[in-house]
């Protein structure tokens, strides 16, 4: 008995939104340091066609400095379209489009952020790994 194969191909890559405001401008070097980058996730899943999906994931980072005041706001949505192909069950569907999907837009998404911010004036913040499976798992818990 053959058992059917299904795909999840990644089509393109490409950043569908991007916002950042600095209030507070950089005069020197030692003017402002960023004490902590406080960073939030969401992802959303579209069906563009029978088999077409587009996973966005949204970052909203907030840089603080030391008096927990906001010095810079960056909004990034980096997004990708994915064909299916096959047939998948409902359950791995959700799974690959909310925690595979964000995997693999994670990096580009990551290196958007550093741009933008060095252009801003900002020294980059560094964003680690992200467990989007676990992510996902937890709130599969949780529901």
């Amino acid at each position: 008995m053959e058992t059917a194969k299904a795909n999840f191909i990644l089509q393109r890559i490409y950043l569908k939104d991007l916002s950042f405001e600095s209030p507070i401008s950089r005069v020197s070097g030692e003017m402002l340091n960023t004490n902590r980058f406080d960073i939030d996730f969401e992802t959303t899943v579209t069906k563009l066609e029978k088999n077409l999906y587009e996973v966005c994931l949204n970052l909203t980072g907030k840089g603080i400095d030391e008096k927990d005041e906001t010095i810079y706001l960056i909004e990034v949505a980096q997004a990708g379209i994915f064909l299916q192909e096959g047939e998948l069950e409902q359950e791995l569907l959700r799974k690959v489009t909310l925690a595979d999907c964000p995997t693999i837009i994670y990096p580009y998404l990551r290196e958007t952020v550093d741009s933008v911010l060095l252009k801003g004036g900002w020294p980059p913040p560094t964003i680690g790994h992200v467990d989007f499976t676990a992510t996902y798992m937890e709130a599969l818990k949780a529901s």
